[in-house]
């Protein structure tokens, strides 16, 4: 089982979110905040359910690699085969030599759900499971013509049977763009949506999310067993439902916006951390 330690909840954090009412237009009870930091961090969990990008690895280098200390930490957990670690990540096939890398440095088993639920990848086996229906053709041609002709001011659009992505240049403009894109799936069709993460903005059936995959995975643990840690919280980012699902903490950089689903990570000092420089220490003070 994993617990945390070396988090309780003290006065540094009660200034910090004090502070952040002072200066937001944020609606805070932070009594409420303080009841389920302490319900989370008292817990016991069977699962940890993580995001890659921006989580594991700093999403402002597209191409980076993850974080050294969180790959350490990561795999410190995962040298307990009673631990279940799942990876939960919007890449597809470029994801799999994070795997191989987690099984070099022994990792004893552990599963990735790739394009935000398309499918499943257990380690160190790299057995596959696609648990996601691909586009309707005739629908897949009409949303792709769609977002051709719009002005979405996108750096390029990479298209698959499971997923369109459309990418920037970075995360400001996604957000400016986001809801230009809710609006034309919205109406194009009932049966898509829409998410987001870093510099991309992707439409997927409505059925495929991590939560999905997540919840198939454990069977039937209570969703009470599972922590999660992610980065995109907002309402479209594709770490919203895993985040709102289960006990969970977002690294992102705007979390403090989305503490009615999820919680931001601070640390003894009261000071809120985001991206891997978070997630190390929240697997840091995971203890078996």
């Amino acid at each position: 089982m994993i617990s945390f330690k070396d988090m309780d909840w003290n006065d540094n954090h009660y200034h910090s979110f004090q502070s952040i009412v002072n200066h937001t237009h944020l609606n805070l009870n932070i009594q409420k905040i303080k009841k389920r930091w302490n319900e989370i961090i008292s817990g016991t969990y069977t699962t940890l359910a993580i995001d890659y990008d921006g989580t594991l690895q700093d999403s402002s280098i597209r191409t980076g690699s993850a974080d050294e200390f969180c790959i350490s930490q990561l795999c410190r957990l995962g040298l307990n085969s009673n631990i279940q670690i799942i990876i939960a990540t919007g890449r597809k096939s470029s994801i799999m030599e994070f795997g191989r890398e987690l099984v070099s440095l022994g990792m004893l088993k552990f599963d990735i759900i790739l394009g935000n639920g398309m499918k499943i990848v257990s380690f160190p086996s790299e057995k596959e499971q696609l648990i996601a229906e691909p586009f309707n053709d005739d629908e897949f041609n009409t949303i792709k013509s769609l977002l051709e002709k719009s002005e979405l001011n996108e750096k390029e659009i990479v298209s698959s049977k499971y997923m369109i992505r459309i990418f920037y240049d970075d995360e400001q403009t996604v957000n400016k763009m986001i809801q230009k894109v809710v609006a034309l799936i919205t109406f194009a069709s009932p049966t898509l949506r829409v998410s987001h993460s870093g510099h991309n903005i992707e439409i997927i059936p409505k059925g495929v999310c991590k939560e999905k995959g997540i919840i198939q995975l454990i069977g039937t643990k209570e969703v009470s067993e599972v922590i999660a840690i992610g980065d995109s919280c907002s309402e479209y980012g594709n770490d919203h439902r895993m985040l709102s699902k289960f006990p969970s903490f977002s690294v992102g950089k705007s979390s403090i916006n989305s503490i009615q689903w999820t919680l931001p990570v601070l640390d003894l000092k009261g000071n809120i951390l985001d991206g891997p420089k978070a997630t190390g220490y929240l697997l840091s003070n995971m203890v078996i």
